[in-house]
C-alpha cells in the first residue's frame, strides 16, 4: 500500500483567517473585491510573479499601500495550527505514513506557511498550485500528484467539490471538519 497522504493546507492544517487580510487592506466587505480575487488567483496558478501581484493589488486596494505591507497584508491570512494536528501529523509518521501537501497557494503564503507551521519538518513533499498552473478540483493538480506520487491512500481537504474530485479519481477522500473527526475516520479506515 501507498503510505502517502495528501494534505490539503488551508483549513484542515491550519485557520485561514481572511478577515485579517480584509483589515489590513482597510476593506469593509467580508469578501475580497473581484479584481483583487482576480489578482490573487492569478498568482497563485503562477501565471504571474511576485512583483507583478503586488502591482495588480496596490492598483486594486484602497489608499496606497507599500510593497511590503501588500505582502504582510495578505500573509496575515495564515493561522494557527487547527487544534490536533500537529499531534496527528506526528503519530502517522511514526506509524510509517508519509504527508505531501496539496494545496492551492501561492509562493509567499507557502514560505509564510513553512515558517509558522509546527509541523512543517514532518511534510516530505508538495504539490501547489502556483507550480503546477492549475488549481482545485482540476485535474491538473490532482495528475501532477498522481505523475510524482501515485494516488494517496487518504486525501484530507475542506472543501466538498475537491474531496468530490479526488473520489472520482479513486482516492480515499475524508473531509476536513475538525482534527478529532478525522482522526476517527482514518483510524477506522486503516484500522489503527
Amino acid at each position: 500500500m501507498n503510505k502517502v497522504i495528501a494534505i490539503d493546507i488551508g483549513d484542515v492544517c491550519l485557520r485561514r483567517r481572511l478577515d485579517l487580510s480584509l483589515k489590513a487592506f482597510g476593506l469593509d466587505s467580508d469578501t475580497l473585491p473581484q479584481p483583487v480575487a482576480f489578482a490573487i488567483d492569478k498568482y497563485e496558478r503562477g501565471k504571474i510573479s511576485l512583483e507583478e501581484w503586488i502591482i495588480l493589488m496596490q492598483k486594486n486596494l484602497p489608499g496606497c499601500i507599500p510593497d511590503d505591507e501588500v505582502c504582510r497584508g495578505w500573509n496575515m491570512m495564515i493561522g494557527e495550527a487547527m487544534p490536533g494536528m500537529n499531534e496527528f501529523v506526528r503519530e502517522m509518521v511514526t506509524a510509517g505514513f508519509r504527508f505531501v501537501f496539496f494545496s492551492d497557494t501561492s509562493e509567499l503564503h507557502f514560505t509564510d506557511i513553512c515558517r509558522k507551521l509546527p509541523f512543517a519538518n514532518q511534510i516530505t513533499g508538495a504539490i501547489l498550485s502556483y507550480e503546477v498552473g492549475a488549481k482545485k478540483p482540476e485535474s491538473g493538480m490532482y495528475e501532477a500528484f498522481e505523475n510524482k506520487y501515485g494516488i494517496p491512500c487518504c486525501y484530507f481537504d475542506d472543501m466538498p467539490q475537491n474531496i468530490a474530485a479526488g473520489q472520482e479519481r479513486g482516492w480515499f477522500s475524508i473531509r476536513f471538519d475538525n482534527t478529532e473527526a478525522m482522526r476517527q475516520e482514518f483510524y477506522s479506515e486503516f484500522h489503527i
